[in-house]
C-alpha cells in the first residue's frame, strides 16, 4: 500500500483547503513556516514526515514538483531488483508555470553508479538526482536521519541524503523520467 505524507510548513495560500479535500487518504503535519534557513525547513519537513511514515521505501517530493503514474510502481521494482539498493533515483520532465512540459529532461544522470564515477572520474557531476527524483529504503533512512545541526546546514538535505548513500549501498539510476520539476 501507498502512503501520503505532506508537510505544511504554514504555507499562505489555499493548500490547507486543497488538503483537506483529500480526506483521510493523506495525512498532513503542519510545521513552523520558519525553521532558521531554508535547507533546515526542509531537513525537519523530512524527518518529520519519516518519522510518522510506516513504509519500507520513502520517496521524497517538492511541492513544485508532481509523480508521474508509474513512479511509485518503477521505484518498487527497482528497489525489489537490487536488494542492497539504499536509493533509487531518476530524472524529471521539466515544467513551466502553468504545469506544461518544456521538452526539457533533467537533471541528466550517468547510467555509471555515482561510486563508479567517482572513482574512474573524481566527480559526481551526473551522478545524482534531486529531491522528486530521490527514493530512500527505511533501513538508510533509519541510519541517517535526522540529519545533524552543524555547520555545514546550508547544504540541502536531498543533496547531503544522497550523498550519503553512496557510503551505505548501491545506487540505482532509473533512466526514465518519473516525475515533473518546476
Amino acid at each position: 500500500s501507498v502512503e501520503c505524507i505532506v508537510y505544511d510548513d504554514a504555507s499562505t495560500d489555499d493548500s490547507r483547503e486543497v488538503l483537506a479535500g483529500f480526506g483521510d487518504r493523506i495525512s498532513v503535519i503542519e510545521g513552523p513556516s520558519v525553521v532558521r534557513t531554508a535547507s533546515a525547513g526542509q531537513a525537519n519537513a523530512i524527518v518529520r514526515a519519516f518519522e510518522q511514515s510506516a513504509g519500507d521505501i520513502v520517496c521524497l517530493l517538492d511541492s513544485d514538483d508532481a509523480f508521474m503514474e508509474r513512479k511509485v510502481a518503477e521505484v518498487v521494482r527497482a528497489f525489489d531488483a537490487s536488494p542492497g539498493a539504499v536509493l533509487v533515483q531518476h530524472p524529471f520532465l521539466e515544467i513551466d508555470t502553468a504545469n506544461r512540459r518544456t521538452g526539457v529532461q533533467k537533471p541528466w544522470l550517468s547510467a555509471t553508479s555515482p561510486r563508479q564515477r567517482l572513482y574512474s572520474t573524481n566527480s559526481f557531476v551526473g551522478a545524482f538526482s534531486q529531491t522528486s527524483g530521490l527514493s530512500f529504503r527505511r533501513s538508510f533512512l533509519d541510519r541517517v536521519l535526522p540529519i545533524p545541526v552543524d555547520p555545514f546546514d546550508k547544504i540541502w538535505p536531498d543533496v547531503r541524503l544522497s550523498r550519503l548513500a553512496v557510503f551505505w549501498g548501491d545506487i540505482v539510476t532509473v533512466t526514465i523520467p518519473l516525475a515533473e520539476h518546476r
